[in-house]
C-alpha cells in the first residue's frame, strides 16, 4: 500500500480552477449589482424630476424645452439644489389624444371641456411619458 502525504499537481490545479471560477462569478455578479445600483439611482432621481413636473399645472400641455428650476419656482428649496436643477434642461412634448366638450350634450351649455393627452418628458439621461387628463 501507497503512502500519501501530499496532494498530488492535479489535485491541486483543479482545486485552483475552481476556486478561481467561484472568485470570477462573485466579481461579475458584484459588478452588475454595483451598474444596477447606479441605474436605478439615477431612475430616482428623474422620477423626482418628473414629480416636478406634474405637481406644476402651468406646463404639460404645450411642447417646450424648460429648465427644471421653472418647476419649482414656487417650492422652498435648498439653493445647492435649486443650482443643480437649473442647468437640466427637461423637454417636454405634448400630443392631444381627444377633446370632448359636454356642452354639446346639455341645454344650457354648461358644460366642460375635458382634454386627454400624452406628455414625452425627457431629459439628456432619461425620457419616460406620462397620461394627461386637463378639465377646463
Amino acid at each position: 500500500m501507497i503512502k500519501r502525504g501530499a496532494f498530488t499537481l492535479i489535485e491541486v490545479m483543479v482545486a485552483v480552477m475552481i476556486i478561481s471560477v467561484v472568485i470570477a462569478a462573485i466579481i461579475q455578479m458584484r459588478g452588475n449589482s454595483s451598474n444596477m445600483f447606479m441605474h436605478l439611482q439615477k431612475q430616482a432621481a428623474f422620477n423626482q424630476y418628473a414629480s416636478f413636473f406634474l405637481w406644476n399645472d402651468k406646463y404639460g400641455f404645450i411642447d417646450e424645452k424648460v429648465p427644471l428650476s421653472r418647476l419649482v419656482e414656487d417650492i422652498d428649496l435648498d439653493d445647492d439644489l435649486r443650482r443643480k436643477l437649473k442647468n437640466i434642461k427637461m423637454n417636454i412634448e405634448y400630443k392631444k389624444l381627444k377633446k370632448i366638450d359636454t356642452s354639446e350634450y346639455s341645454d344650457d351649455d354648461t358644460g366642460i371641456i375635458i382634454e386627454m393627452g400624452i406628455d414625452k418628458i425627457s431629459t439628456k439621461n432619461f425620457e419616460t411619458t406620462l397620461r394627461r387628463l386637463r378639465l377646463q
